[in-house]
C-alpha cells in the first residue's frame, strides 16, 4: 500500500497572489493562456472603483471557470477579492481622515474578516507607524 503525504512545507498556490497586493492586478501583461481572466479585468480598466469590482465578481467567477479552476479555488479567490475590497476601503478611509485633518487613528488596529467558507482571518493589519 502506497501512502501519499503532503510535501512540507506546503507551497501556496500562485493563484492566491492575484489580490495579495494593495493595487489592482497588472493584467495587461498576462499571457494569452489567461485570456478569459484578462478579458474580465480589461472590462473594468486599470483602476476600477471598488463598487464596480464587487458587482464584477460573477464575471470573475465565470472567467476562472473557463480556466478550469475548481470551485473551491474560485471560492478562495472571491474571498481574496473581498479582502482586497476591505483593504482598499480602509486605506481610502484613512487617507480621507488625513486629508480632512483628523490625522492618524489614535490606536493601532486589525480588521478581522469573517468568511463562512474560510473562517476568521485578519484581512488587513494597520501598518502605519504611531507617532
Amino acid at each position: 500500500m502506497e501512502i501519499c503525504t503532503m510535501p512540507y512545507p506546503v507551497k501556496p498556490s500562485s493563484w492566491r497572489l492575484l489580490f495579495a497586493q494593495d493595487g489592482w492586478p497588472q493584467w495587461t501583461s498576462w499571457p494569452a493562456l489567461l485570456g478569459p481572466l484578462r478579458e474580465s479585468f480589461e472590462a473594468l480598466g486599470p483602476d476600477p472603483a471598488p463598487a464596480d469590482t464587487k458587482a464584477w465578481q460573477p464575471q470573475l467567477a465565470a472567467a476562472l471557470l473557463q480556466l478550469d479552476l475548481p470551485a473551491w479555488r474560485i471560492s478562495q479567490l472571491l474571498s481574496d477579492h473581498n479582502d482586497w475590497l476591505y483593504r482598499r476601503a480602509i486605506r481610502d478611509s484613512l487617507d480621507e481622515m488625513l486629508e480632512q485633518g483628523w490625522g492618524e487613528p489614535p490606536r493601532a488596529f486589525c480588521v478581522l474578516c469573517r468568511d463562512p467558507a474560510a473562517g476568521t482571518r485578519a484581512c488587513w493589519d494597520r501598518i502605519r507607524t504611531m507617532p
